[in-house]
């Protein structure tokens, strides 16, 4: 190896003189001189950096919160639905309380009970 051979701090290969990126791994090349003694160094390894756990909480409070929302939709208009319902039943019984049909008014105050 001649002195002027340069050693690639990333890979520890060498790189020819006067060469601006590492041939085998493409890194910059640095300042330092490979001596005939020196040996290539090891691949450095990777910096591990601590990956950011994921966040589990938010995503379940947000989907009980679409739940709790849903079930008081549901109720909501269980609720309309049953106030329409006695309104009208409640219309009807008073337009036959006007033409004094008691049978009628029975018939439709068990039909009310009924459904």
């Amino acid at each position: 190896m001649v002195d002027s051979d340069m050693i690639c701090r990333n890979c520890g290969k060498r790189i020819p003189d006067g060469s601006e990126l590492c041939p085998e791994c493409g890194a910059k090349v640095g300042k330092t001189k490979a001596s005939a003694k020196t040996s290539p160094s090891p691949s450095p390894s990777p910096v591990l950096t601590p990956q950011k756990k994921k966040k589990r909480k938010p995503r379940l409070a947000v989907i009980m919160a679409l739940v709790v929302i849903a079930v008081m939709v549901v109720a909501a208009l269980t609720v309309i639905s049953r106030l329409h319902r006695i309104t009208k039943v409640e219309n009807t019984l008073e337009e036959l309380l006007d033409t004094d049909d008691y049978e009628s008014i029975i018939e439709e105050y068990h039909d009310a009970l009924d459904g």
